[in-house]
């Protein structure tokens, strides 16, 4: 496998990781920046928000990446197979009524076709 298919496999696995942060830190109140508190209170509070808006980027960038992947096979290979880890390797082929070598050749095209659309940075 290639590297760059390690490393979209890697990062469609984390997804559901950073969906759960970014969905646990919007539960959060806004914070108030007033000048009563201590600094480290404020940084804290800063370093949150700014930590929701990088993730929610990131989760943003991800979704409009498996949104342009070319065709809904791929797509559900990606969100079920990969990410989800919903189904085995036979249970998609029968499901794709394909073969392991075809599964595999549409694995590959749809991990390609993530890569195209998401701007992998090197590991």
């Amino acid at each position: 496998m290639r590297a760059e298919h390690k490393r979209a496999i890697e990062i469609l696995r984390t997804y559901g990781q950073l969906k759960s942060n970014v969905d646990k830190l919007s539960l959060i109140s806004s914070p108030r920046f007033d000048k009563i508190g201590s600094s480290s209170t404020t940084r804290d509070k800063e370093r949150v928000v700014i930590n929701y808006i990088e993730a929610n980027e990131r989760l943003n960038a991800f979704q409009s990446a498996i949104d342009r992947v070319e065709t809904e096979k791929y797509r559900f290979i990606l969100i079920h197979y990969i990410m989800n880890k919903e189904f085995r390797r036979d249970e998609m082929c029968a499901h794709l009524d394909c073969s392991r070598s075809k599964f595999n050749y549409l694995k590959n095209s749809a991990l390609n076709s993530f890569i195209n659309n998401y701007e992998i940075q090197p590991a």
